[in-house]
């Protein structure tokens, strides 16, 4: 449990600590090209939503499911990174 609670902490504070410095810079790039950059929150957080609602339903019927959908994402996301 003391692990848990570190671990969450440490996490928390690394991960939410650069979220602010990205949203501004987001929303500064979105000024200069143009495009909305609400809208591209929303549909961000629709997304969100919906990963959240499916994975809950594939966690019932297996979870080791999820692991392997989040492994196959996570290679076609460094795929996609690698060409940039």
């Amino acid at each position: 449990p003391l692990g848990a609670l570190v671990g969450g902490v440490f996490i928390g504070a690394t991960f939410f600590a650069g979220i602010g410095a990205l949203e501004s810079y987001t929303e500064r790039v979105s000024r200069i090209s143009g495009f909305e950059f609400g809208r591209a929150r929303m549909w961000g957080s629709l997304g969100w939503a919906c990963a959240t609602f499916l994975a809950g339903f594939i966690f019932n019927i297996d979870p080791n499911i999820n692991f392997w959908l989040a492994s196959a994402a996570a290679v076609v996301f460094l795929l996609l990174l690698s060409q940039v």
